[in-house]
């Protein structure tokens, strides 16, 4: 198809010429090939040699120019002027002197950009050391070559360097069958159009679009930072090994459990993600030959697609189960691999982030078709890794699997922006440890998994308070539950209240639950508070904990406002009274799968209110937060004084090294005007937004005094900056209403504000609520995945 014909690009080419258009690519799409030879090769065979290859093989004398607005390949004729161009650096002269010095160089050749619409697309390097070795480096473009097209173009180049060394053209073993713009013009015919259903793209289409629905927009983990505003493709890269036992031991549980050696490692490396902290519903993309004719198999290009791999993980479960589950997930997708992944992540849509790579950003490749030596006349060669320094997604686990005897070697590539050298030294660690785990006991529960010790920082957290079902109440007072149902049932203005019903679930709201627990008090004569509700939600629950003497007398240092879910929490800083129940009602606003925490002041139930600082009320609040295992990062939330309180403890735990996803302020005000004289409980209640008439969440007494210890300790002006960005919720019916902007000297990202027609003491109200709660169930969304 040589000459002036305009070829359409594949759909993987069209995604490479767009991202190449916009800068972001660089050389994340290079395809560097390095060997190791044992001696010099000739150069004058060498650069014929090369020039057979382009003759051979369309795509490697192909261009990409704009046709009406349309990129289209342009398949030069064979023997173009001057390629590939092949540069020979000849050793010494203060140039290549080291292997040190090779290295660098080979490192800035591969970084070196391309022209798609001029090429060439191929270069190559000869470097020669002093030693009579040398290397010979070829970088390609990624839109005209694949990792499978190392071996065919390997064989052709030492082929046509045999030939040419002998003083003649190659005899190739076969004349080529396609070109790669055979594939392109086949690969539309092949699928039709997508928006027929019942065409090939149509039907495939519509499964990938089942399968990822509701996908997370990504998976959490506890060595993750802030995502940059902007694509930044650098890279590096820590290995790994999986011993000669293990490795054997895995092959034989491929074997036995009718799998691949990738499945295996596949459900493997999603048990490490899930114990990691990535939740039950982990997603890592694959590449995927995408040679599914076997005419392709010995062409150079472009043919790679990549697989979306969606399985769900529960610590339940034996590993053996969630290997049977990985098998159905790749052979399920293996069945719809021709629709390209371009055209997925277009069908399924998923919500865009910069930097953020669609539908998945952790990659698992294993590589298993080991090349065999190169012989260019007397010079063997073998292959050197000759890395970008780029990172195409966030983590990539490449395998290495040869002879199993011998162990697996592999590479961990990780995302410099957003992973630093030891926790993705700790990851690859991780995945080692567990693959030993699973290949010793292959049905061992994936709750038991144990992984290395993650660096930094220096505690042992705990878990996030359970969302596990709870078990069913044993009631000794049946009498006391049927007077307990009748209270709820008053209380809310329902008749004739299932026992087993939850309070919150049945309309029950934070003041709704302060006048239950009064109505407790003085028609049962049992004392129980806000938290004895909120752990006790049911009449029948409440009955057994109370029948068996089990009342809680105060808030514990971290309580579940609403339990459920694996998504990271978001911990709510009460305002300056310290009483977190009066966010019961934001958490019903919020996604299901957000546990919510309160953490309720210490000043409440020490007795310390003149000795609290507001520095000693940071460091409380840091501590607690930190008792609490969040791999996805910290999110808080802080209303008025429990705003500053929140800043200043966002601002700790990134200084001790922890990710803060996720920051709101409630109405609250940098540099706070004081309040004249002493608090007392109406000063109180307008604060709150409570009348007259409302029951109080705690005792008035109580209340009144941390309120104003609260406001002493509180400083004229923040002490720390908190380096993420901020969502602020603005009262806006106040007379004076809150300047977000100044808290821009004490905040290192950007600030986002929303209004909301009330006062400040309404903001937690449903009206309120109404607006701010579906803002914030976004803002958590999109912070915490």
């Amino acid at each position: 198809m040589s000459g002036a014909e305009a070829i359409p690009l594949s759909y993987g080419q069209e995604g490479l010429w767009f991202l190449h258009r916009l800068g972001r690519a660089g050389a994340t799409y290079h395809v560097p090939l390095q060997l190791a030879l044992s001696g010099v090769p000739a150069e004058e065979p060498l650069r014929a040699a090369l020039g057979d290859v382009l003759d051979r093989h369309e795509i490697l004398r192909t261009v990409f120019r704009e046709q009406e607005g349309t990129p289209v390949q342009h398949i030069l004729e064979p023997r173009p002027p001057d390629w590939p161009p092949l540069r020979v650096v000849p050793a010494g002269a203060g140039v290549v002197d080291s292997e040190d010095s090779v290295d660098s160089l080979v490192t800035a050749a591969v970084r070196g950009g391309f022209d798609l619409a001029a090429g060439p697309l191929l270069r190559a390097w000869l470097f020669v050391l002093t030693d009579g070795t040398s290397r010979l480096l070829l970088v390609l473009h990624h839109a005209v070559a694949d990792g499978w097209s190392i071996a065919p173009l390997l064989a052709d180049l030492a082929t046509a360097y045999r030939a040419r060394s002998r003083g003649h053209p190659p005899v190739w073993p076969a004349e080529l069958p396609v070109q790669y713009a055979d594939y392109t013009l086949w690969q539309r015919e092949l699928l039709g159009d997508p928006a027929d259903p019942a065409g090939l793209a149509g039907r495939q289409l519509a499964f990938w679009r089942r399968r990822l629905s509701g996908v997370p927009a990504e998976v959490p983990l506890p060595i993750t930072g802030r995502r940059p505003e902007r694509p930044v493709p650098d890279g590096a890269v820590v290995p790994f090994h999986v011993g000669p036992a293990s490795a054997v031991r895995l092959a034989d549980l491929a074997r036995e459990h009718r799998t691949s050696l990738f499945m295996v490692l596949y459900a493997g490396l999603a048990a490490v993600l899930h114990v990691a902290g990535g939740g039950r519903d982990i997603v890592i993309g694959a590449p995927v030959a995408g040679r599914t004719d076997t005419a392709l198999e010995p062409l150079v290009g472009y043919f790679v697609n990549t697989l979306v791999l969606r399985v769900d993980v529960t610590g339940e479960d034996p590993f053996t189960a969630l290997l049977d589950r990985a098998r159905a997930v790749v052979l399920a997708a293996q069945a719809h691999q021709d629709v390209p992944f371009e055209k997925v992540v277009e069908a399924v849509n998923p919500p865009r982030a910069p930097g953020r790579h669609p539908l998945f950003q952790i990659a698992l490749l294993l590589r298993n078709d080991t090349t065999a030596p190169v012989e260019f006349g007397d010079c063997v060669g073998s292959l050197l890794p000759a890395r970008t320094g780029t990172a195409k997604f966030d983590l990539t686990f490449a395998v290495e699997a040869g002879d199993p005897a011998a162990g697996f070697a592999g590479t961990l590539e990780y995302a410099i922006p957003l992973v630093d050298a030891d926790g993705a030294g700790w990851l690859a660690r991780s995945f080692e440890a567990v693959l030993d785990q699973v290949a010793a006991v292959p049905g061992l529960p994936l709750g038991t998994l144990v992984l290395p010790d993650r660096p930094a920082p220096g505690r042992a957290p705990s878990s996030v308070p359970s969302s596990a079902p709870r078990p069913a109440p044993v009631v000794r007072d049946e009498t006391l539950e049927r007077r307990l149902s009748a209270l709820f049932g008053e209380v809310l203005g329902v008749d004739g209240f299932d026992p087993a019903s939850s309070f919150f679930d049945a309309g029950g709201h934070s003041l709704l639950a302060a006048k239950l627990a009064r109505h407790v008090e003085r028609s049962l004569d049992h004392r129980i508070d806000l938290w004895t509700l909120v752990a006790a939600p049911s009449p029948r629950e409440l009955a057994a904990r109370l029948s068996a003497g089990e009342a809680t007398t105060g808030a514990p240092a971290v309580t579940p406002l609403r339990s459920g879910g694996d998504a990271p929490p978001l911990f709510c800083v009460p305002p300056a009274a310290g009483v977190s129940s009066v966010y019961l009602d934001l958490a019903r606003h919020l996604p299901p799968e957000v546990p919510v925490l309160g953490l309720d002041s210490p000043l409440l139930t020490t007795g310390r209110h003149g000795r609290w600082t507001f520095g000693d009320l940071a460091a409380d609040l840091v501590s607690r937060i930190g008792e609490v295992s969040s791999p996805g990062g910290y999110r808080l939330l802080g209303w008025s004084f429990g705003g500053n309180l929140a800043h200043a403890a966002a601002a700790g735990l990134r200084e001790a090294g922890e990710r803060v996803g996720l920051l709101t302020l409630l109405d609250a005000h940098p540099y706070p005007p004081k309040v004249g004289g002493v608090p007392d409980e109406a000063v109180l209640r307008r604060s709150l937004g409570l009348s007259t008439t409302d029951e109080l969440p705690a005792e008035p007494g109580t209340l009144v005094a941390t309120f104003a210890a609260s406001l002493a300790a509180l400083p004229p002006r923040p002490s720390a900056v908190f380096d993420g960005d901020l969502l602020f919720f603005r009262a806006s019916r106040n007379p004076e209403p809150a300047d977000p902007a100044r808290w821009q000297p004490y905040v290192g990202g950007r600030i986002t504000t929303h209004d909301v027609d009330c006062a400040h003491g309404e903001l937690t109200g449903p009206a309120a609520l109404r607006r701010l709660g579906p803002l914030l169930a976004h803002a958590l969304s999109t912070s915490g995945r």
